[in-house]
């Protein structure tokens, strides 16, 4: 636990910086602009998914390679996909086999004002993964380890968030609802959801700031 203490101290307050305020801005959305919790899922995929082919236009001479790898990455996130539909219909409402239906339902009742402010957000991230690589001393790469880092995060999060939203959604939200409480399942999920990505996304760096450190002695402590 020490370790993994020092190795969040020694990111730079920039990084974690952009991931608080990435997220912070995420939970903002998702109480406020009132962002379904499945709608959230998807507009994260697709935004990874801009932001891979932005990738494929930075590496010309990749592209080929980059672009198949764009094609993965979309299919993986479908696949994932399926299961956040399934373990929200059952946190919603109880596993009644009604799952498709409700999540579909909850995407049918996004406005155009939430769409709105769902570009605004992948705006607002893209923005802010821009000034990191334009900040860096070689910004095509910058932006390459801030997508892989993306990718990462966005897809072990949804990943977790499928065990999380099975295991303990319906529990989280029938303990809530015994004290008469009303509850939206898409708040709950959603805050849960946050919390999830902002962690993974913090040991994700980690991870980034050690690969760069074996690449570059003194990296990981300047």
């Amino acid at each position: 636990m020490g370790r993994r203490l020092d190795d969040l101290r020694a990111l730079p307050a920039s990084t974690i910086a952009a991931v608080i305020a990435t997220h912070v801005v995420l939970l903002a959305l998702l109480l406020w602009a009132s962002l379904p919790y499945v709608y959230t899922q998807v507009m994260l995929a697709v935004e990874l998914v801009i932001f891979s082919l932005a990738t494929v236009a930075l590496y010309r001479d990749r592209a080929g390679e980059l672009l198949v790898d764009t094609v993965k990455l979309a299919a993986g996130l479908v696949f994932i996909l399926a299961f956040v539909i399934a373990t929200y219909g059952v946190t919603r409402e109880g596993g009644n086999g009604k799952a498709l239906a409700t999540a579909l339902q909850s995407l049918r009742e996004v406005g155009a004002t939430t769409a709105l402010w769902a570009v605004c957000y992948i705006a607002i991230h893209a923005a802010i993964a821009l000034g990191q690589a334009w900040a860096a001393p070689d910004p095509r790469k910058a932006w390459f380890d801030n997508a892989m880092a993306e990718s990462g995060a966005t897809f072990v999060a949804m990943l977790m968030m499928v065990f999380v939203a099975g295991l303990f959604g319906r529990p989280i939200v029938e303990l809530l609802q015994s004290d008469g409480a009303q509850v939206d399942a898409d708040v709950v999920l959603g805050c849960l959801m946050v919390a999830v990505r902002c962690f993974i996304a913090l040991v994700v760096a980690v991870v980034m700031q050690r690969r760069r450190g074996a690449m570059v002695p003194g990296a990981a402590h300047g």
